[in-house]
């Protein structure tokens, strides 16, 4: 037997869902086993799946029962190995669904199979959280197929501890699976096979249809891309990270790889061409410290190079969200002296306003640049967040009320950082 016990990848994301099933299940078992032997047995039979008596509860409180720790523990810790990283990819709600969907479906197989080959099985609760990790291991099957699995097993009673690519382990899981289906029309058994089988079909039906084989193959691209790029075969690694952003136009990884290749060869336009759309796909998946480093490194390698106007206002907003204020004033700043005027000078205009009054703490100076913006832009649909940040400067100043449409004339704002309340639309 096969017993996994991590991966090569690691998690990009917290698993806050796996965290709560492993929990919730830890939980149920210790509290039925708390209240004795008895109580723990009639909960099995009340509470878990029947085939010959199904209701309705029954179809979701039978995934957080288990008959004994042994049951528990090895659900829990294939649930955790490998559900971490299919919630990474699929996010809480798909995995949710994924998860309790797997669990209906091995019940509907194991029902079948019990009702056709195994009548004795039919007043045998099935219980247990088998069936939603099959689904995931079905899943976790396509879309990580060349993922290594660390695991750990006896050979001539000696324990052992290798990797091997998750295809094989996987692999050799769902023919024992088979064998002991194919065993169970014959004769019944403690294990529900079949409800394994389910949820397993059931995992990889679901990637297909998400078309997670495609994120697969990308993945392996881009890692041989990566090792391309580390031994210095910049045309390998154009030519897997190119096949990559194919795929995947939005692969931030693959289009910093191509980025990289491109300005080693000498070839600048394609170079900062790549820079400057993975730095915009950061500022869109909002990651701005990652999109300030890579912009950073953009400018190092290309001095002369200045971004379009449309990446220097993310970049000021990125500034601004990670507590570069200055910069970010400044780069909006540059944006608004920029001739001829961009489409995004008047959205500097109104961030500059917002900065100046919430985070320089100025509000006479805020008021102007608020009400520049509302006297060059009224049609604007930002005319309204202007005349918010007028009354909000107004307020500040706790001075005389100043009627928009008479208000002095503008002038250019000064000033360090503070904080205020102004919504922002960057």
């Amino acid at each position: 037997m096969l017993i996994p016990w991590s991966t090569e990848r690691e998690p990009q994301r917290t698993p806050y869902l796996t965290c709560v099933l492993v929990a919730a299940n830890i939980a149920v078992f210790l509290l039925l086993r708390g209240l004795g032997n008895d109580t723990m047995l009639r909960a099995l039979h009340s509470l878990g799946f029947v085939p010959n008596r199904p209701e309705l509860h029954a179809l979701i409180t039978s995934m957080f029962l288990h008959a004994n720790i042994l049951h528990l523990a090895g659900n829990m810790l294939f649930l955790w190995v490998f559900g971490r990283h299919v919630e990474d990819v699929l996010g809480i709600k798909l995995y949710a669904l994924l998860y309790f969907s797997s669990g209906l479906a091995a019940i509907m197989l194991h029902t079948l199979m019990a009702f056709i080959f195994s009548p004795d099985a039919l007043m045998i609760p099935a219980v247990g959280a088998s069936g939603c990790i099959a689904g995931i291991l079905g899943l976790f099957a396509i879309r990580f197929f060349r993922t290594r699995i660390r695991v750990f097993t006896f050979i001539l009673l000696r324990p052992t501890s290798f990797t091997v690519a998750s295809g094989v382990a996987l692999g050799i899981w769902f023919a024992s699976e088979v064998f002991g289906g194919l065993s169970s029309l014959t004769a019944s058994g403690s294990v529900a096979n079949w409800a394994h089988i389910g949820g397993f079909f059931y995992g990889i039906a679901m990637a297909l249809m998400l078309r997670l084989e495609s994120e697969a193959v990308g993945d392996h691209l881009a890692k041989t891309g990566a090792q391309a790029l580390r031994i210095g075969d910049w045309h390998g690694a154009i030519e897997r990270y190119a096949e990559v952003v194919g795929q995947d136009p939005t692969n931030v990884e693959a289009h910093t790889g191509l980025a990289t290749a491109y300005s080693v060869l000498g070839e600048e336009e394609r170079s900062i061409a790549h820079f400057e759309e993975a730095v915009h796909l950061l500022c869109k998946r909002a990651e701005p410290a990652q999109a300030l480093l890579l912009y950073k490194e953009l400018r190092g390698s290309f001095r002369d190079h200045v971004a379009p106007t449309r990446l220097r206002y993310q970049i000021a907003c990125a500034r601004e969200t990670v507590g570069e204020v200055t910069e970010a004033y400044q780069e909006l700043a540059e944006i608004r002296r920029t001739r001829p005027a961009p489409a995004e000078a008047p959205m500097a205009l109104l961030k500059m306003a917002q900065i100046t009054m919430n985070r320089l703490g100025r509000p006479a100076d805020a008021f102007h640049l608020f009400y520049e913006f509302k006297s060059s832009y009224p049609d604007s649909i930002w005319a309204v967040a202007a005349e918010d940040g007028m009354r909000e400067a107004q307020r500040a100043l706790s001075g005389p009320k100043i009627v928009p449409g008479l208000a002095t004339a503008y002038h250019e704002p000064t000033g360090q950082p503070a904080r205020g309340r102004v919504a922002s639309p960057g």
